[in-house]
């Protein structure tokens, strides 16, 4: 396993983004290479949240999640 943080541009703003890789090694080579990023990381920018069920519940939307970024750095 090995944690990262990469860093990615959308819409001319730079995230950066925490990641674990899991390897799978056979005769010391990589056979299967995983990434996962650590963090929630929500939609992409621009993207529209779709609502289920009926008009009643589209007016209790849920709350939003904090932002990650902020968890994973221990900033408030």
């Amino acid at each position: 396993m090995q944690k990262r943080v990469d860093t990615i541009t959308i819409n001319g703003k730079k995230r950066e983004i925490p990641l674990a890789a899991f390897f799978r090694v056979k005769d010391g080579k990589i056979q299967e290479w995983l990434d996962m990023p650590l963090v929630i990381l929500g939609p992409p920018p621009g993207a529209q949240r779709k609502l289920r069920g009926s008009a009643k519940s589209a007016s209790h939307s849920p709350k939003p999640l904090p932002d990650a970024s902020k968890l994973y750095y221990g900033e408030s």
